[in-house]
């Protein structure tokens, strides 16, 4: 985890009074590091010298009446190509370019909202809600920035050293993509303490394409309810296709977790020992069982003989296009190896190979009988 240090604020707007009102504000109510500018068109180069946790951004140079906004090239590059909290603190009205999205780490105050309290003394307060976050998010960007580190400089001199000169851009850039997804699990997987049961999700979905072990939730449904929820079950080599390989989507209903912890013993202490167990199997008589996921996902058992089929087309597979006409949309994808786990016990039920079936007391029979000749 990061060392706790200091918030650092940048606070940009023309307006001189105000900011340094603000500024002001924010010292005497706060544990921050605090710097002004009023001069747009240094907030760029400011942002990157500071590397501030927090932007409080005026938008109108000079005030609306004029139309300049100035401060919208600022917006833009911090939405577009950084992260972190914004509060857009402004005269006028928030239309901007990009728009300022409903997001938990933007916020837009208005400066000439009508309250009795001091309107710094309201941003002082959205600038205290996000504090307790600034850590966490120095935290994925340090690792993130580790692994960059770290590939970069193991991955170059073996490019520079094997491969021909004119190649060597293409086939840096290509592996070192690659081998920072890799180090970022495996910085996950190599833990004392294991990931997290939820951490299979892949929230929200990374492809554009329906995948196996996707997650689908029946849009009339309830979210709390299990029953809502289907699981993919359809091989993702024959839904990512342009256009898709199948018109029907193979999908495993699901039931409460009740229906998976049903058969366990009643004695507290043999249920835990037995459901420890099953939780290292694919499926327990043909269910399976996946994690609860915040409020967004409900604990799954996965019923692997109870099987639909559902129209390709009736699926959303991007939450921000139309829903019209749609049953189904897709709330998360599952990570592999736990993809392949997914399709494993599904298999293990489907794949079986079919047999007559056997006088199994006379086998029972010949074999506890007949012994081998050397155990005589």
């Amino acid at each position: 985890m990061a060392i706790e240090m200091e918030i650092r604020v940048l606070i940009i707007d023309d307006d001189e009074t105000v900011s340094g009102t603000l500024e002001l504000d924010l010292n005497k109510q706060l544990k921050v590091s605090s710097l002004v500018i009023n001069d747009f068109s240094k907030s760029l180069s400011t942002i990157e010298e500071f590397r501030p946790d927090i932007v409080i951004l005026d938008i109108y140079q000079g005030g609306p009446e004029k139309g300049k906004k100035s401060g919208e090239f600022v917006w833009s590059n911090i939405w577009l190509h950084k992260f972190m909290p914004v509060i857009i603190f402004t005269a006028g009205d928030d239309e901007l370019s990009p728009q300022i999205p409903v997001h938990p780490f933007v916020k837009s105050i208005s400066k000439a909202q009508d309250s009795d309290v001091p309107i710094t003394s309201v941003v002082v307060d959205a600038v205290q809600k996000f504090i307790p976050h600034i850590n966490i998010i120095r935290d994925i960007q340090n690792d993130v920035d580790a692994v960059i580190q770290k590939v970069l400089k193991n991955v170059a001199p073996r490019i520079w050293a094997q491969a021909e000169e004119s190649s060597r851009n293409e086939i840096l850039f290509r592996s070192a993509r690659r081998r920072i997804g890799a180090m970022m699990d495996s910085n996950t997987v190599m833990t004392d303490q294991g990931i997290f049961p939820w951490e299979q999700y892949i929230y929200p979905p990374l492809s554009d394409d329906l995948l196996l072990g996707d997650v689908l939730y029946k849009l009339d449904g309830d979210i709390t309810d299990a029953t809502s929820y289907r699981i993919i079950l359809t091989p993702s080599c024959d839904l990512s296709a342009s256009p898709p390989k199948v018109d029907q989507v193979l999908v495993a209903c699901c039931e409460s977790k009740d229906k998976y912890l049903r058969n366990l013993p009643s004695n507290p202490s043999k249920k835990k020992e037995r459901l420890e167990s099953n939780l290292n199997h694919d499926q327990i008589d043909g269910n399976g069982i996946l994690p609860a996921y915040s409020t967004i996902i409900p604990h799954l058992c996965v019923c692997y003989r109870k099987l639909e089929q559902i129209q390709y087309n009736e699926i959303l597979s991007n939450p921000d296009r139309a829903v019209d006409g749609k049953r189904f949309k897709r709330v998360a994808s599952i990570d592999s190896p736990f993809r392949e786990r997914i399709a494993w016990a599904y298999y293990q039920i489907a794949g079986r190979v079919g047999i007559p079936t056997f006088d199994n007391n006379k086998w029972i029979n010949e074999l506890l009988n007949n012994p081998p000749e050397e155990s005589k």
